[in-house]
């Protein structure tokens, strides 16, 4: 029915489909192109329908082999990337309120945010996501000093989503209850779960009763790697930022 509708539009449009790889499972991820995105495609184009999905390739490239024939950009590839991009993304979560009410350490610190970013970026290259892991955290501390000689030294960034967590994780005054606490909004679906449902799976997977307070506190301290927003029918859900 979407693509007899969009059929019968009858004029030039480009629909853009994102994150193909994170539908419910693989098969849903292979039906999705195999059966509305490529007869889209394919039909639409004497009208000037385009479609542009943004997608993993799956195993095998298994994801793009879906979608039938197609021009594929890859946005790994190292043409792509620049390092000064990077950097300057780095800066804008390093500056950025780390919590509602709460003013980054180097909101007014420009220059030094320039450095401090410069070295996130070198060691997270070509993360996108690790970069802004480690600025958000760093965000919410005390500034570092960078007319101190060897100050970059004396730092220790992440290379890695790993390092980045571990590090994070390590701040917070009980880190194995958090990584405890994190791990149910891992496997959650789209778009995050309820505090309630949260709260109990957290339970249930440690075996200790799980309260809201506990939750609280974890959003005020761990406010970087959790995403809130509404549902549909517009109750809170959580989920990990990514």
């Amino acid at each position: 029915e979407l693509i007899v509708n969009l059929l019968a539009l009858v004029k030039p449009m480009t629909l853009i489909v994102d994150a193909l790889d994170e539908a419910m499972n693989d098969s849903e991820s292979r039906a999705i192109a195999s059966r509305l995105l490529r007869p889209l495609a394919s039909d639409g184009a004497d009208s000037g329908i385009k479609v542009l999905v943004g997608t993993r390739p799956g195993h095998q490239n298994e994801y793009i082999n879906s979608l039938g024939t197609r021009s594929v950009i890859d946005l790994d590839d190292s043409s792509y990337f620049n390092i000064a991009d990077l950097a300057s993304y780095a800066r804008q979560c390093l500056q950025a309120d780390p919590q509602p009410g709460r003013r980054s350490s180097y909101n007014h610190l420009h220059e030094t945010a320039i450095d401090v970013s410069d070295v996130i970026a070198d060691r997270a290259q070509p993360s996108f996501l690790v970069a802004g892991l480690t600025a958000r955290a760093r965000a919410g501390e005390p500034p570092i000093d960078t007319s101190r000689p060897q100050w970059r030294e004396s730092h220790r960034f992440p290379h890695n989503v790993a390092e980045a967590m571990a590090e994070y994780l390590n701040r917070l005054p009980n880190a194995d209850r958090a990584l405890q606490c994190l791990i149910p909004l891992a496997f959650g679906h789209h778009p995050g779960l309820p505090l309630a449902l949260w709260e109990q799976l957290v339970t249930e997977y440690s075996g200790v009763e799980c309260k809201h307070a506990e939750i609280d506190r974890l959003l005020r301290g761990a406010a970087s790697y959790i995403v809130e927003q509404r549902s549909i029918d517009g109750e809170a859900v959580f989920r990990l930022f990514h």
